[in-house]
């Protein structure tokens, strides 16, 4: 079990058969509102020149491929369980899902006490400066990787300029903080294309780990207890838009806290 991390949602662009598709919907069916899928058109993934090769289906029933290849599908999937995440990633995967660089992969997180409150300390420089600081150490030689950095669909926030205006009305950077008002989730977007569901699966821990171990560090220096309970009721949404306002006009290079 995860400390401090309850709920994970995903979203998943990429391409698959029609009879794939068809197959996951009945095996989600008992999950309920946790599992959607639909289509995003600035995605376009191309049928394989033989896509029975990449998914298990084609040893079970030959009658999913004379149906139709999506090449823009969407898949959404929330869970409080490590595991069953990985279950959902590894059987798309299986499916012959398929993603490239038109996909982008985005991530939410909600948290286990006090959700607002932890989202308002995540909503800092400090915390933006520490996920860029690990995710360049770790990808700065992986070319796909780099150059979400400069992609308009998960722009990096550089000033506090630009955190307002993510905070109050765009959703298009790497770490998205206006989530809290629909989903009350952080959505991290930064992460490219995944080859596979390793792959995938490796970029999530990344994300999970350095949630956990920010908000280990910070709550430590605090002295913040968080099980306690009673934060929550004094917590709501503008207290992220306040934590910004404090930090006036610093560059993404100046620490906060």
């Amino acid at each position: 079990m995860l400390k401090y991390i309850r709920y994970i949602g995903l979203e998943l662009e990429g391409g698959m058969c029609e009879g794939a598709l068809k197959y996951l919907a009945d095996l989600m069916i008992d999950v309920g509102d946790r599992y959607y899928e639909g289509y995003d058109g600035s995605v376009h993934v191309p049928r394989p020149p033989r896509c029975e090769q990449h998914c298990e289906l084609s040893n079970k029933c030959d009658r999913f491929f004379r149906y139709s290849w999506y090449n823009d599908v969407e898949l959404k999937f929330m869970s409080d369980d490590i595991n069953e995440i990985r279950e959902f990633v590894e059987t798309v995967w299986s499916l012959g899902f398929r993603q490239n660089e038109s996909c982008g992969n985005h991530m939410h997180f909600s948290f286990r006490t006090n959700n607002l409150y932890i989202i308002s300390l995540l909503s800092s420089w400090s915390f933006i400066k520490y996920y860029l600081s690990r995710y360049i150490a770790r990808f700065c030689k992986i070319e796909k990787y780099m150059k979400r950095l400069e992609n308009n669909y998960c722009r990096v926030i550089k000033s506090y300029d630009d955190l307002i205006k993510n905070i109050t009305e765009d959703r298009y950077y790497a770490i998205n903080f206006r989530a809290v008002y629909k989903h009350s989730t952080i959505e991290i977007r930064i992460m490219p294309y995944a080859d596979n569901a390793e792959e995938y699966l490796q970029m999530l821990m990344f994300n999970v780990n350095t949630i956990e171990s920010y908000l280990d560090k910070i709550l430590k220096k605090r002295k913040i207890t968080i099980n306690i309970g009673n934060v929550a009721n004094d917590i709501n949404l503008r207290e992220i838009k306040k934590r910004a306002k404090t930090i006036k006009s610093k560059t993404i290079d100046e620490e906060v806290i």
